[in-house]
């Protein structure tokens, strides 16, 4: 089958350029936070992912911090969760947010898992999307991902997806496993996410 990839490959590029991609203004007020979670429901190979960004007001989409985690238990991604959120709300641009707290729930029941785990510890100022009014989370099909993907490279394209200079990440036991090898690991799946062409 013929592939070529999802993303504006020169726009990609340029998010390696600190010039370019590293968010160096200051932050409006307590912005609004989106944290999407993928719990590692992909099989051989899945990672759980966290990534927390939000968006500015001349619409920049800015990625505040993220976690990636191998092989793991239920409880040790259940505490990169809240250890992301208490990093988060340690500084001082983002100790009032409001989160928006986005688990994929696509398999089983790990959005509703994550979700009222969540609520049992009354995380305050965190609303849970729920797509159904009886189902946590929101499920990505073909054609969310085919939006994502327009949309994704109009960002990339208009140089409005930027990283905050302070990325945060918590959760790794690996001391070379920094914020900046995690950007750089967002920039190099960007870059090898492909698109069948049929």
């Amino acid at each position: 089958e013929n592939t070529k990839p999802a993303f504006n490959s020169h726009s990609v590029r340029l998010l390696r350029d600190d010039y370019v991609s590293v968010y160096k203004n200051l932050l409006p007020v307590q912005p609004l936070l989106h944290m999407t979670v993928d719990p590692a429901c992909g099989g051989y190979g899945s990672s759980f992912a966290l990534v927390t960004f939000c968006f500015l007001p001349d619409g920049t989409c800015m990625l505040v911090g993220g976690e990636e985690i191998g092989a793991s238990s239920d409880t040790e991604r259940k505490a990169a969760i809240l250890n992301h959120i208490g990093a988060l709300r340690a500084r001082a641009e983002f100790s009032g947010c409001k989160i928006v707290f986005c688990v994929e729930s696509n398999l089983g029941a790990e959005a509703e898992n994550y979700c009222n785990f969540i609520r049992e510890r009354n995380v305050p100022k965190i609303v849970i999307v729920r797509e159904d009014k009886d189902r946590d989370g929101w499920r990505t099909t073909n054609e969310t991902k085919k939006l994502g993907v327009i949309r994704m490279n109009a960002v990339l394209n208009d140089k409005r997806l930027k990283f905050y200079k302070y990325m945060i990440r918590v959760s790794s036991k690996d001391a070379d496993d920094t914020a900046a090898k995690l950007r750089n690991t967002i920039i190099d799946q960007l870059q090898s996410f492909m698109r069948i062409i049929v």
